[in-house]
C-alpha cells in the first residue's frame, strides 16, 4: 500500500502509431488516439490454443471456450 508511481506512465508515449495505419481516433477513451491492435501475436495465439485444449479436456460439452473481438460476436456465441 506504500507503493507510489510517477504520472509518466500515463503521459510517456511508449506506443507509436500512425493515424489510419495502426492507430485510430478514440471518442470515449483516456487518450485521443489508440493503437488498434486486434491482431494476435504468436504468444497470444499459443495461449488461446492452450486454453481451448484445456477447456476441451476438463469440461466436455459443459463449457464452451471461444475468442471474440466484440460484444456482438460474444452475444452471437452466447445465444447459440
Amino acid at each position: 500500500m506504500d507503493a507510489r508511481y510517477d504520472t509518466d506512465i500515463f503521459t510517456d508515449p511508449t506506443i507509436k502509431g500512425k493515424l489510419g495505419t495502426n492507430a485510430m481516433k478514440a471518442n470515449k477513451h483516456l487518450y485521443d488516439h489508440i493503437v488498434s491492435s486486434m491482431q494476435l501475436r504468436l504468444v497470444e495465439e499459443a495461449k488461446v490454443h492452450c486454453a481451448r485444449e484445456h477447456f476441451k479436456a476438463i469440461s466436455g460439452d459443459n463449457v464452451v471456450y471461444d475468442v471474440v473481438d466484440s460484444y456482438t460476436s460474444l452475444m452471437e456465441k452466447v445465444m447459440k
